[in-house]
């Protein structure tokens, strides 16, 4: 590449060691409405971020364009930028690891064969099938399609890695009226292949979450048993995934600091963060930094087992990188993150985990997950959901908020269903929770 060859020589005597990261893709997206197409975009991206180290010191810079000059300013900004910072004998780069060859289903080529049509169609598919549900499904607020397409590129001083991945996705949401009544349902779907998403099945399932709400009464103070449904459970466990990254810990941002070793779960719960999950969303054969992704337990039978760390917060902490480097853009450096973080999936039927209930709830929606405290785990949701009683979901409830701490909430999980899914790179079977605090 020309481009790395003349970052390279720019940069060969000028400073200690020096990584650079370059994308370049090609992004479409669809939204339709009533049948037609109401938005259609398509773009072509490309940009490189580099780091440089001198003397202990990191600098950072990025440009999306690559011209010759261009190349030669974002060289220049990055030494500038390491002259300006502190030093910190922790900066550095990690040594080249041994990046296993895998087939991680992550890049699909037939992507950009198939013509722009079928890819409409698929769009009006999501929306025709969540109103042909039921006839109560008067409106389709959002049906949209997305794909993306991207070759990425980290290069240092003596070597070169690269992979190619794609991604697609699909949304809706649908609403459904019924005397005086409105309720909202949603679906989505994320995969690395166009032949993986089901839009017909996507565009159903929005519509029977909007249903099944129809003629929802207020619900009444109680402490019961509660199913997460597995959107809802995944929920939570986004909220826990931040106490899991290694510089949170290290600076008390966390509700996991100090306790590796304990038992802080039920002890049915497993954890883990794979990097190496056949066709994950977060999948990649290397991080951000170029160290070997790889598939880290971090709750065992209940039990923390430790955390998720990069290269700078594993040699701080006295560690080893867990391959969590992540690079959101080119024009960020690089952070911690989760991969594909999910909860191991049980052996429960969904419709087994209901019939334990005999007074208590299912959990379908959520308001207001963003204002759950990451550090201390408390939190408190309006939520809407299904009344149970003896093993049967009896009639659907709104108006309800639930209460308590994340911590406790795990610990508490009494049975776990075999219907993991992904919401992107958080996943999560449903849970049976014993108890939990609702107000009506």
């Amino acid at each position: 590449m020309k481009v790395l060859e003349s970052i390279r020589s720019l940069l060969d005597r000028e400073v200690d060691d020096y990584e650079v990261f370059m994308t370049s893709g090609r992004t479409l997206t669809i939204e339709v409405k009533e049948g037609k197409v109401d938005s259609f975009e398509r773009a072509d991206t490309h940009g490189l971020g580099l780091r440089v180290l001198k003397d202990g010191r990191m600098g950072f810079s990025y440009t999306s364009s690559l011209e010759k000059e261009d190349i030669r300013r974002v060289v220049e900004d990055a030494i500038g930028s390491a002259h300006n910072t502190c030093r910190d004998d922790l900066n550095g780069f990690p040594e080249r690891g041994e990046v296993p060859s895998l087939d991680l289903a992550i890049y699909d080529p037939s992507l950009s064969e198939i013509g722009e049509e079928e890819k409409v169609e698929r769009a009006l598919l999501l929306e025709s099938s969540a109103r042909a549900f039921d006839r109560r499904v008067k409106r389709v607020r959002k049906a949209s399609y997305r794909e993306s397409t991207q070759e990425v590129t980290l290069a240092r001083r003596d070597w070169t890695l690269s992979y190619p991945s794609t991604k697609v996705s699909c949304g809706i949401i649908a609403i459904a009226e019924e005397k005086g009544d409105s309720q909202m349902g949603w679906d989505w779907d994320n995969r690395r292949g166009l032949g993986e998403i089901d839009p017909a099945a996507i565009g159903r399932r929005a519509a029977e979450r909007a249903v099944r709400l129809l003629g929802a009464r207020k619900g009444e103070a109680m402490k019961a048993p509660v199913i997460l449904e597995n959107a809802i459970a995944a929920e939570f466990l986004e909220i826990l995934s931040s106490s899991f990254l290694g510089d949170n810990v290290h600076k008390g941002k966390s509700m996991l600091k100090g306790k590796r070793g304990e038992a802080l779960f039920s002890p049915l719960i497993d954890i883990v963060d794979d990097g190496l999950l056949r066709g994950g969303w977060g999948s990649s054969p290397f991080d951000g930094e170029g160290v070997p992704r790889r598939r880290t337990i971090l709750i065992e039978k209940g039990v923390l087992k430790g955390y998720l760390y990069d290269h700078y917060w594993a040699r701080k902490e006295g560690m080893g990188s867990t391959g969590n480097s992540s690079r959101m853009s080119f024009k960020t450096p690089p952070s911690i993150a989760t991969t594909n973080l999910y909860i191991e999936k049980g052996d429960h039927p969904f419709q087994d985990l209901v019939k334990g209930i005999e007074k208590g709830l299912i959990i379908t929606d959520l308001l207001g997950a963003h204002t759950a405290n990451p550090v201390t785990g408390e939190f408190s949701f309006g939520a809407m959901g299904l009344f149970v009683e003896r093993g049967r979901p009896i009639f659907p409830v709104k108006g309800i908020a639930i209460a308590g701490n994340i911590l406790d909430v795990f610990r508490d999980v009494k049975g776990i269903g075999d219907d993991l899914r992904f919401f992107g790179g958080i996943g999560s079977p449903s849970l049976l929770v014993e108890a939990m605090d609702i107000s009506g």
